[in-house]
């Protein structure tokens, strides 16, 4: 049996495999966005909403109450508190935002909730001096997750909580001291407003009646807000299709830099808890899972049986890529530094751009999804 392939053998392999597809017609054409029935659509869309966003809203929702009230019993302890806890927590309710970061569309848009949940990457630091002046203010005492909902998006999520968890200097103030009370103020005031928004978000997509899911559902009437099925399978690819770039733009090619001497391992997403790597796993892990079904039939779903050479590849992509995301070992921080690691590294950003041009220049036309104007374009 033969060995191993050599890393610049896989590297020409995987350009092989895109270069392909790209340049020959992988069968879409005119009549490609008319392959599925619009009933087809339909299907499928019910099944994203309801067996993957809203289960992984639910999942979300549940995880951040959790953080909650972990967060809360270890504030409520007296010093020297112990903390683990509530970091372990932190880290399970951030499994599942990245595992749903990806749907772009719905409640998430409303109340600039994405940004609260999530404000990175924070190109100013704005989060650290916020929050530095936030504790050394009167406000800090004050804080509950009603006074936060107006306060700057940069102090609101879970950055603001890794802040507090994971620094060094802010998580000694937790866990003593006077300054410890107004930190755990904080902390507990943040978690109450990311368990409220994840509790609303689940409930405005699962809900008996929620309006977001009954407009997908009554796609092409004059009650919903997309033209017609096809229009509002759309929505979930142009999602996918951001999260694959944002992935390969921002949380990979952007720390890396070109060289190791040119890395900036601290533009990494939260490096200060050393899942910077996790978190791109499992953005993968749920856009596959978009593509392949969960719950019910999913994106590839309408692709077959016409453009089964696509389907195909579009999976094999998605496993090869998640492949060389899981062999690289973690943080993120330390492999952009090593030679030997930014191999893998160099190997992974390739291999999401490849899904970036899959999805977005064949995947997309064939489903009928025009992607039009991505807030990174041009960036």
């Amino acid at each position: 049996m033969p060995g191993p392939q050599p890393a610049s053998a896989r590297r020409r392999r995987w350009a092989v495999l895109l270069a392909v597809p790209l340049a020959c017609g992988c069968g879409v054409g005119a009549s490609a966005s008319s392959a599925a029935a619009e009933a087809d659509f339909a299907r499928v869309n019910e099944s994203l909403a309801l067996g993957h966003a809203a289960e992984r809203y639910r999942r979300l929702s549940g995880a951040a109450a959790d953080f909650g009230a972990a967060a809360r019993a270890s504030c409520d302890a007296p010093p020297p508190r112990e903390l683990d806890g509530a970091a372990a927590a932190w880290r399970a309710a951030m499994d599942a935002w990245m595992s749903v970061e990806h749907i772009h569309h719905g409640p998430i848009e409303l109340h600039m909730r994405r940004f609260r949940l999530h404000f990175w990457p924070d190109r100013r630091g704005r989060g650290g001096r916020q929050i530095q002046a936030l504790l050394s203010g009167p406000d800090a005492a004050r804080a509950s997750p009603e006074t936060l909902r107006s306060a700057s998006v940069a102090v609101q999520g879970f950055p603001a909580a890794e802040r507090l968890l994971f620094d060094a200097r802010l998580r000694a103030n937790l866990e003593s001291g006077a300054e410890g009370d107004s930190a755990c103020r904080l902390l507990v005031a943040v978690v109450g407003n990311l368990a409220d928004m994840s509790a609303r978000l689940s409930s405005e997509w699962s809900a008996e009646g929620a309006a977001f899911p009954r407009e997908i559902r009554e796609a092409g009437s004059e009650s919903s807000r997309f033209a017609s099925h096809r229009d509002a399978t759309a929505e979930f690819v142009r999602g996918a299709h951001a999260a694959l770039q944002v992935m390969a733009e921002m949380k990979v090619d952007r720390v890396m830099g070109k060289s190791p001497e040119s890395a900036r391992p601290r533009r990494a997403e939260s490096w200060r808890a050393g899942r910077s790597l996790r978190n791109v796993v499992l953005n993968l892990e749920a856009i596959q899972a978009m593509y392949e079904g969960e719950n019910g039939p999913g994106l590839r779903r309408l692709l077959d049986p016409s453009h089964a050479d696509l389907a195909s590849l579009l999976s094999r992509a998605f496993r090869q890529t998640l492949e060389t995301a899981r062999s690289i070992p973690p943080p993120l921080s330390r492999a952009v530094v090593d030679p030997a690691a930014r191999e893998g590294l160099a190997r992974l950003s390739a291999q999401l751009r490849g899904l970036v041009a899959l999805v977005g220049g064949k995947a997309a036309p064939a489903l009928g999804a025009p992607l039009g104007f991505n807030a990174l374009d041009g960036d």
